[in-house]
């Protein structure tokens, strides 16, 4: 699916090309609109079969992404707990709001900054 939408991406900015040379070259618009279909058609195909051939070489994987997914390309579903690993995870959502080091946290203060001196409170002005 990505190969046809980028190809067709591809193809409309070869027409937004081909339409603004035609516009300002001065061409009738019959002449242009048939310039500008074909110039979608063959940077669609010459785009399709690029990204076709770089995919068959192994050279990039577009529509492929389970090698990224953990657990061996199996999609975890977060929302398909059930029984007690929903009530197991209920308890613990609200342990994990609280901050767990309470201790060393210090808000800061205007006291804790430095305070730098422009130009002309350095020179005495």
């Amino acid at each position: 699916m990505f190969k046809l939408v980028l190809s067709g991406l591809l193809g409309l900015v070869a027409t937004a090309v081909v339409l603004i040379a035609g516009i300002v070259g001065g061409v009738r618009p019959v002449t242009a609109a048939v310039r500008c279909f074909l110039s979608f058609l063959t940077a669609g195909v010459l785009a399709y079969i690029v990204l076709f051939l770089l995919e068959y070489n192994n050279i990039v994987n577009f529509d492929n992404y389970n090698d990224l997914l953990p657990d061996g390309g199996e999609k975890q579903d977060d929302n398909a707990e059930t029984g007690d690993d929903a009530a197991n995870t209920e308890g613990t959502d609200s342990e994990q709001k609280e901050p767990e080091n309470k201790e060393g946290f210090k808000p800061l203060s205007e006291n804790d900054y430095e305070h730098m001196e422009s130009p002309d409170e350095a020179q005495g002005n």
